[in-house]
């Protein structure tokens, strides 16, 4: 069974608040969510994780290769 988080859950993980992951799934730009009701809306952690990994950048300049 996969877990569940709530948007505040994600939000700490991704380190951006809730408003603005709100807003990013608003604009279809966050991850997918499931809706269990007006107010009642989770996140699997599974799509979660992948979100956060696919908006992971390298700057500019460093080495990607390197593991530091």
């Amino acid at each position: 069974m996969k877990r569940l988080s709530t948007m505040k859950q994600l939000a700490e993980r991704a380190n951006c608040s809730v408003r603005h992951l709100q807003r990013l799934c608003a604009e279809g730009k966050g991850p997918p969510v499931i809706q269990f009701g007006a107010r009642a809306i989770r996140i699997a952690d599974d799509d979660g994780d992948a979100w956060i990994a696919a908006r992971r950048k390298t700057p500019p300049g460093w080495d990607e290769t390197s593991t530091a």
